[in-house]
Parts: structure tokens; C-alpha cells; sequence
């Protein structure tokens, strides 16, 4: 991926100015477990599955620890539409995973460079 010094300073200073947590993974790819040629479909540019599940938890822990977001997965009232999001989701990646044990790429997610 592409990111340039001056676009990191813009935003740091926005984010500063409205008092807004700015966080630049591309700095923290070892640290989060990003491999951009495993856990990408484009080079990078957008995360595959595996980079999405392991952004979501560096994530996720971030606005636990640090802003007390409860976890609601198990809120009676979540459930329901908890539960068929995760049924989508857990179909989605078994059509990835399949995708790539068959041609070792994401063939519905492939970027073709014009």
C-alpha cells in the first residue's frame, strides 16, 4: 500500500485538532500479524479475510481496553441478528477458504490491474 508522510501528518493533525484517536496499521502490520501477500486480495490494498479477522481483533481489543466497549454478542436482545450475521459470515468464509485450497488465490475477489 501507498502512504505518504504528508498524509499521515495531515491526518494526525485533524485528528488531534477534533480529538480523534488515529491509529496508522501500516506502521503495525507485525505487530497486528499482517501478511499482505496471506492476508490481502490486491496487493495490499484491501484485506482478504484472514486480514480482516485479524485487524478486527487489534482492533476490537483497542475499543475494549481503552473505551470499555462491552462485548454484546450474548445480549438477549443482539442475539437473534447476531446469530445470522455469524452464519453469513462463517459461509463467506468457507466459499474464501475454499477458493484458495482450489486455486490458491480469491478468484471472486481478484484485482486485475488495468
Amino acid at each position: 500500500p501507498h502512504w505518504y508522510d504528508e498524509w499521515d501528518s495531515q491526518i494526525v493533525d485533524y485528528a488531534e485538532k477534533n480529538d480523534l484517536l488515529f491509529i496508522n496499521t501500516l506502521r503495525l502490520t507485525e505487530e497486528i500479524g499482517i501478511d499482505y501477500s496471506t492476508d490481502t486480495y490486491d496487493a495490499g490494498l484491501h484485506m482478504n479475510l484472514s486480514g480482516a479477522e485479524k485487524m478486527s481483533r487489534y482492533l476490537g481489543h483497542i475499543l475494549a481496553d481503552g473505551y470499555g466497549l462491552a462485548d454484546k454478542r450474548q445480549d438477549p436482545a443482539l442475539a437473534a441478528s447476531w446469530a445470522a450475521k455469524l452464519t453469513v459470515y462463517e459461509q463467506q468464509k468457507a466459499d474464501q477458504l475454499l477458493e484458495l485450497q482450489t486455486y490458491g488465490y480469491l478468484k471472486a475477489f481478484r484485482f486485475e490491474s488495468n
